[in-house]
C-alpha cells in the first residue's frame, strides 16, 4: 500500500481505496467531494467518463444519524455547485475546482445533474450497514436463499436471555454436586453468563485464546479432588509447618506467618477445597517450589527450604491456576455455542431476523457457491462504494464489500469504474467495545 496524501479533487477513484481521516479533519467534507465527482463523471482526473445517478452511488455508514447527516451534507453540496454554475459566489474550493475547467456545454449538463441530484436526494443509495444488507438480502432472495418474509427485529435480548435459561437448566441440573457447586462459584445465576456469552456471539468471527474443552477441565477438577485429598493426610501427618518455621525465611513472608499456616491447617481439617489466605485469597501457591527457591525471600546466607510436601504444594497450585483460568471460559464457550444455534432456531420457528443476522446471511451468501453471482448483480447496480467509519468494520462487514468489489473489471462489465473507498479513523480502530477490529482495518 502506496500512502500519498489526501486531494479529494484528483485522488483517482477506482480500485481500492483506504482514506484515513481523524475526527475534525473534514472526512464528510472528503466523501461529498467525491460523490460531487461520480455524479459528474470525474473519477479519473483528465478523464470524462459517464455520470454515475444517485442510485449508483453507494454510500454505507453505521448509524441512521450518520445516513441522515450525510444526504444534508451531500445535497447541500451539490445546491452549492450548482447555484455556482449560475454565477452564485462560491467560497468552496473543492467545488470552485471541479467546474472550473468545464466549458459552457459540461456546465449546462453538470447543472441539470447537480439540480436532479439535490431534488431527488430521497433516491440516493446511502444506508447504514444493516439497512443495505437487509436491502441486498430482500431484492437478491433467490441468490441469497433468505426468505423476504421475515420479521425484523430490532432488540433480540428476549430471545438471547430465552436461549440461556434454556441452556442453564439443560447444562446445569444433570451435574453432580461438585461440578454444580464449580459452576455457581463462577456464574451464580443463568444472567451472570449473559455478558461472556454476548461477548462472544457479537464477534462471529473471533477466535478464542486460549481454547478450553470443558471434559479437560472436568479431567483437571478430579485430579485436583483426587490429590487434594493425598495431599491433606500428607500435611497432617507431617511437621510442615514446625519445620517452614525454622527454616532461613523472613519472618516479614507471608509463607512463614502464623496466621498462613494457622488458614492451610484448619482447611486440611476440614471438607473445603478452595484454600484462600489474606485480601488476596492466596493458595498454595505460597508454597510452590518456585516461589520458595527466591534467595531474596531468605535471610543472609541461609539454606533454601526443601520439604518432600513442596512438589505437592506446586502441583495443587498448577491445577488450581489451571482450573481457575479456565472453566469460566470453557463454560461460556460451551453456552455461547449451545445458544447459536438454539438462537438460530428459535427465529426460523418465529420467522424473525435480527440486525446481526442481516450481514451473517450477506456474507454467507456472498461466500456460497453462487456468492460471484451474487457479488456481480450488487456491483452491478453500485458500480462504486464509499464506507464511512471504516475502523468500525469487523471481518464479516469488511468481508462483504470486499468481496463485492475484489475484481472491479470483471465484476461488472458496463461500467469500468466500479471502486471501492473506505474512509475511518485509524486512531479508533482500537475501540472493540464499538465493534471495531483493528486486525482488519490493518
Amino acid at each position: 500500500m502506496v500512502m500519498q496524501e489526501l486531494n479529494p479533487i484528483t485522488m483517482p477513484l477506482d480500485g481500492h481505496n483506504l482514506i484515513e481521516a481523524s475526527a475534525g479533519t473534514g472526512k464528510t467534507y472528503t466523501i461529498t467531494a467525491l460523490y460531487l465527482r461520480y455524479l459528474l463523471g470525474l473519477q479519473i482526473e483528465g478523464i470524462k467518463s459517464e455520470p454515475l445517478t444517485l442510485e449508483q452511488i453507494l454510500v454505507v455508514t453505521f448509524t441512521e444519524a450518520a445516513t441522515s447527516e450525510i444526504k444534508d451534507r451531500v445535497r447541500n453540496r451539490l445546491i452549492v455547485a450548482r447555484d455556482a454554475l449560475l454565477g452564485e459566489e462560491c467560497d468552496d474550493e473543492a467545488v470552485n475546482a471541479i467546474i472550473e475547467p468545464m466549458d459552457e456545454a459540461q456546465r449546462k449538463q453538470a447543472f441539470v445533474l447537480l439540480d436532479a441530484g439535490a431534488k431527488s436526494m430521497d433516491d440516493a443509495a446511502i444506508f447504514t450497514i444493516h439497512g443495505f444488507c437487509q436491502r441486498m438480502l430482500k431484492q437478491h432472495a433467490f441468490e441469497s436463499g433468505v426468505a423476504f418474509n421475515l420479521d425484523f427485529v430490532l432488540d433480540q435480548t428476549e430471545l438471547l436471555n430465552e436461549a440461556l435459561k434454556d441452556f442453564w437448566r439443560g447444562f446445569v441440573y444433570p451435574l453432580n454436586m461438585e461440578k454444580t457447586q464449580a459452576v455457581l462459584d463462577i456464574y451464580p445465576v443463568p444472567e451472570s453468563l449473559y455478558k461472556k456469552v454476548y461477548s462472544i456471539l457479537a464477534k462471529q468471527s473471533a477466535q478464542i485464546i486460549p481454547q478450553y474443552q470443558l471434559e479437560q477441565l472436568w479431567q483437571l477438577k478430579e485430579q485436583y479432588s483426587s490429590q487434594l485429598i493425598d495431599f491433606k493426610k500428607a500435611f497432617l501427618a507431617s511437621s510442615f509447618a514446625a519445620d517452614i518455621l525454622a527454616c532461613g525465611i523472613k519472618k516479614t513472608n507471608i509463607a512463614v506467618k502464623e496466621n498462613s499456616l494457622n488458614v492451610l491447617y484448619d482447611f486440611c481439617m476440614s471438607d473445603q477445597t478452595n484454600l484462600a489466605i489474606g485480601s488476596k485469597k492466596q493458595g498454595f501457591e505460597l508454597w510452590a517450589q518456585e516461589r520458595l527457591s527466591d534467595p531474596k525471600i531468605y535471610k543472609k546466607g541461609a539454606a533454601v527450604f526443601d520439604h518432600a510436601l513442596l512438589p505437592l504444594f506446586t502441583k495443587l497450585a498448577e491445577l488450581e491456576k489451571q482450573i481457575k483460568q479456565g472453566l469460566p471460559i470453557a463454560i461460556a464457550t460451551k453456552a455461547a455455542h449451545w445458544i447459536k444455534q438454539a438462537l438460530i432456531t428459535k427465529k426460523q420457528d418465529q420467522g424473525i431476523i435480527s440486525p446481526d443476522d442481516l450481514l451473517i446471511y450477506l456474507h454467507k451468501a456472498l461466500t456460497s457457491q453462487s456468492g460471484e453471482a451474487l457479488a456481480k448483480k450488487i456491483s452491478g447496480c453500485y458500480p462504486v462504494a464509499m464506507i464511512d467509519e471504516f475502523q468500525d468494520t469487523d471481518p464479516i462487514q469488511y468481508g462483504i464489500f470486499n468481496t463485492i468489489f475484489s475484481q472491479p473489471s470483471t465484476l461488472n462489465d458496463s461500467n469500468d469504474t466500479s471502486a471501492l473507498t473506505m474512509i475511518g479513523d485509524p486512531k479508533q480502530a482500537i475501540y472493540g467495545f464499538r465493534g471495531a477490529d483493528i486486525f482488519t482495518y490493518i
